[in-house]
């Protein structure tokens, strides 16, 4: 589907984004039906795809990557038995296993393979500041908390969290009832505040 829509290997064809690649994927199931039918219907593809295809995506599952444990450039997956030159050249030349190192670590360009070089030597980066957390649970916790010392100032008791105010006191509704009691209005104890 990537390679359908256009990378680095292959351009995509005019009017094939993500979204049309995955449809056209999901109804005809082969890349060798996709084309077929593209090129029976109003889509331009130009002559070779199919092959260029292919060989884009033995680059995405073979292509040349720096191994820590062999301390050398292996393929990222073994190729198959149908490999072959052009298959051999299209997914990066093999190179020394130093240079291989030094460029796997950052030392060397990968363009021009020459050292690389530190445009900014006395630059030193600052302390980063941590950020505080804002995920829900926190919020919840912190409203909890909030809660909780403002009953306890209220009731004279520690209600350190909610979840401890639900299970010893009952529901918010039940302390607001026992609180500020309103004959008119008294609230029912319900399932809620059986802890």
């Amino acid at each position: 589907m990537a390679i359908l829509s256009g990378c680095d290997y292959l351009p995509s064809i005019n009017g094939i984004g993500l979204k049309t690649a995955c449809a056209l994927l999901r109804q005809w199931k082969t890349i060798e039906q996709v084309i077929q039918t593209l090129k029976e219907g109003k889509k331009s593809v130009p002559a070779r795809y199919l092959e260029s295809f292919r060989l884009a995506d033995k680059c995405f599952k073979h292509q040349r990557v720096y191994c820590p444990l062999k301390q050398k450039l292996d393929h990222l997956k073994q190729p198959d038995a149908d490999w072959d030159e052009e298959s051999d050249a299209y997914v990066g030349a093999d190179m020394h296993p130093t240079t291989a190192k030094l460029l796997g670590e950052g030392h060397l360009d990968p363009v021009t393979l020459s050292p690389m070089t530190d445009i900014n030597p006395g630059y030193v980066p600052g302390v980063l500041k941590r950020m505080p957390l804002t995920d829900r649970n926190q919020r919840k916790r912190k409203a909890s908390t909030l809660l909780g010392d403002a009953l306890s100032v209220i009731h004279g008791r520690d209600v350190p969290n909610m979840n401890t105010f639900r299970t010893l006191y009952g529901c918010i509704t039940c302390v607001t009832a026992i609180s500020r009691p309103n004959p008119s209005n008294q609230h029912q104890r319900t399932d809620c505040c059986r802890g």
